[in-house]
């Protein structure tokens, strides 16, 4: 069951998806991060994973934004299932992940429509990212083949504009349990190698990592590595 309030923004150019599971303390400076861009014809939709603590969609109402828009699942679904729920929902051409723990700088969207804008033929398009928090440091991301991303690693996991049609030709984010563990974003990178994506980066900060200690961590066996290793 899916409980929704708020309205479509008109005309949004790009819909930023917000999962959230337990970190409604850290959403109000998601949403402001969005308020403060310097394009304002977006519209963002918050997924409520069914969290167990903190009250998520009072937290978006306080926001008083036609452009947020919440939904709710009944159970506990995963990341990937929160993130396909949003992108489902979204009625533009490009959507963009933003973890509820995160920001975007003022002007990420502006850059990477620009940058979507300027190539034409792309699927994804990226920045740099930047922690805050418990550590302050630059993290360069670049645009990789499948063998060099499996080494180097250094494409987003979340903050990427991404073609919403290319979604769908990828079959979603993979709902599997075994990706729980945070592989969610490895899958997919892979399956969106295996489709050809398009991949454009800016040499510019465009996401805020907020690293406050309890962040999920990608540092696992990864069941389908060997299919990057064979891609190279």
């Amino acid at each position: 069951m899916l409980l929704t309030t708020k309205t479509h923004a008109a005309n949004p150019s790009v819909t930023v998806i917000i999962p959230v599971y337990n970190q409604a303390q850290f959403l109000p400076e998601c949403l402001a991060s969005l308020r403060a861009q310097t394009i304002t014809d977006w519209q963002a939709i918050v997924v409520d994973d069914a969290s167990t603590t903190g009250d998520v969609g009072a937290v978006v109402q306080a926001e008083k934004d036609a452009r947020f828009q919440f939904v709710r699942h009944d159970r506990n679904r995963g990341l990937a299932a929160s993130r396909n729920t949003g992108i489902r929902a979204a009625q533009t051409r490009w959507v963009l992940c933003l973890d509820a723990d995160d920001r975007l700088t003022g002007d990420a969207l502006e850059i990477l429509l620009s940058l979507a804008n300027h190539h034409p033929g792309g699927d994804a398009f990226f920045g740099d990212i930047q922690t805050f928090g418990v550590t302050n440091q630059a993290m360069p991301q670049i645009s990789q083949t499948p063998h060099e991303f499996f080494t180097k690693r250094l494409m987003p996991g979340a903050g990427f504009l991404l073609r919403r049609d290319f979604w769908r030709s990828c079959g979603g984010y993979c709902e599997a349990e075994i990706l729980k563990i945070g592989q969610e974003d490895t899958d997919f990178w892979i399956t969106a190698f295996e489709h050809g994506v398009q991949v454009h980066d800016a040499d510019r900060v465009t996401y805020l990592y907020h690293r406050h200690g309890t962040n999920m961590t990608s540092n696992h066996y990864c069941p389908v590595k060997s299919q990057i290793e064979s891609a190279g």
